[in-house]
């Protein structure tokens, strides 16, 4: 985002249900640490028992962003995460074309 200061980066946090094509976005940040990547995994959580579907595995990428124990509050719900290998957007294809689509949209809405 442009602001009066320079480029800002803003971090989402957002889930896929792939077979519904369900995106849950639970927070936004311009710098993530470790307790906020926690308080992501307990609002996922939070959205799972919300909905009463809970799955199996999450995907996500191999950003250092995913603490130790953004994986043991999931854990507690039975869900086990699984890390993608780098570089392998095909893996992660629905997550790869929400972002894209997002990106495309917000972008092309901003006059600079």
């Amino acid at each position: 985002m442009l602001t009066t200061f320079g480029v800002k980066t803003y971090f989402i946090f957002f889930a896929i249900h792939i077979a519904t094509r369900r995106v849950v976005v639970t927070g936004v940040c311009t710098h993530p640490d470790n307790a906020w990547m926690e308080q992501q995994a307990r609002n996922l959580s939070m959205h799972f028992y919300e909905t009463g579907n809970y799955p199996s595995i999450l995907l996500r990428d191999g950003d250092v962003k995913f603490c130790k124990s953004f994986e043991d509050i999931l854990a507690v719900d039975g869900v086990k995460t699984k890390r993608l290998p780098r570089r392998s957007p095909n893996l992660n294809a629905y997550a790869e074309r929400w972002v894209q689509s997002f990106k495309f949209e917000c972008l092309n809405h901003f006059v600079v």
